[in-house]
């Protein structure tokens, strides 16, 4: 977490509203590295905000949680990975991801209404129509 948070740009650099958050939160590497745990208070440290600043700003200008955020990107990477290889198992979905197995299967049928073996099998009946 200490090499991740090295990472950020300077505090001073950092935004003072919503306008300016927006344009550094995009940059930032957490996004690209899944596995790493979410820690507000690491995230708000890192650019120099309290807890509860960071997040009513984050929410304020993308309408879900930093927590919110990184779970509905690991999705979108998860239904990512299911076109691209067709042969991965949920459970290598889930490390890659940096998630336990049940907990992801858990918000998956939670976000998209089936499980992560069902959407491999609606994506794959996709393809083979094409």
């Amino acid at each position: 977490m200490y090499l991740l948070l090295l990472s950020f740009p300077p505090v001073s650099s950092f935004p003072t509203s919503v306008t300016s958050l927006n344009t550094r939160v995009s940059e930032w590497p957490l996004w690209s590295n899944y596995t790493e745990p979410l820690l507000i208070s690491n995230l708000a440290a890192a650019v120099g905000y309290s807890v509860q600043h960071f997040q009513r700003l984050f929410v304020q200008e993308y309408a879900v949680s930093p927590h919110k955020y990184l779970q509905n990107l690991r999705l979108e990477r998860a239904i990512q990975l299911m076109t691209e290889n067709a042969d991965i198992l949920v459970q290598d979905i889930a490390i890659q991801l940096g998630m336990d197995t049940n907990y992801f299967i858990r918000i998956f049928r939670n976000t998209y209404g089936c499980t992560p073996g069902m959407m491999k099998l609606r994506l794959l009946e996709g393809e083979q129509k094409r």
